[in-house]
């Protein structure tokens, strides 16, 4: 069998060789354009997930079964496979504040209201990416913005029913239970 130190080496360099092939290539500008990545690999009886970024997984897993007289139901419980990579996580923020980028929120100058914690060059120029990490972004990787994925994994078993992977697109309207 394979451990997970081994899988989560292999998933992190795909990541950081992405990465590195997108900053040496010139066929397209990559310098404010990327995206996370969230993906998976299952071997021996187990889920490995690696995430960049603010994507997600989660897992259904059955923990009663009720049976009506004509249909079986199932209850379902949420078990996260991944975390989101976001700036204003600590380790994120230090991070990123150690390799000169600064963590901080927008303000809309009209309402006051205030959007989600980004990544900002000292100037406040930019990029604005509202992830600790992501493939692409080099101008965000050079203060603090990783490829480098979180790797969780999770052992399955026969209650287990669905996986569900998505962007942040889902994740900022719904919660992991309403999904």
């Amino acid at each position: 069998a394979v451990s997970h130190g081994e899988v989560a080496a292999i998933l992190s360099d795909a990541c950081e060789t992405l990465q590195r092939m997108l900053e040496e290539q010139d066929k397209f500008d990559c310098q404010s354009s990327g995206s996370t990545a969230i993906f998976s690999v299952v071997a021996y009886g187990t889920v490995y997930m690696a995430n960049v970024g603010d994507s997600r997984a989660l897992l259904a897993h059955v923990t009663e079964k009720e049976s009506t007289g004509v249909h079986d139901r199932e209850k379902l419980v949420v078990v996260p496979l991944s975390v989101d990579q976001v700036p204003n996580v600590r380790e994120e923020r230090d991070r990123v504040e150690k390799s000169g980028g600064v963590v901080r929120r927008d303000e809309d100058s009209l309402t006051g209201e205030q959007g989600p914690f980004r990544v900002w060059r000292r100037d406040l120029a930019g990029p604005g990416l509202a992830m600790s990490r992501s493939i692409g972004d080099v101008a965000a990787h050079q203060i603090g913005v990783s490829a480098l994925p979180v790797v969780m994994q999770y052992r399955l078993s026969e209650a287990d029913r669905l996986l569900i992977i998505s962007t942040d697109g889902v994740w900022d309207m719904l919660d992991n239970a309403e999904v």
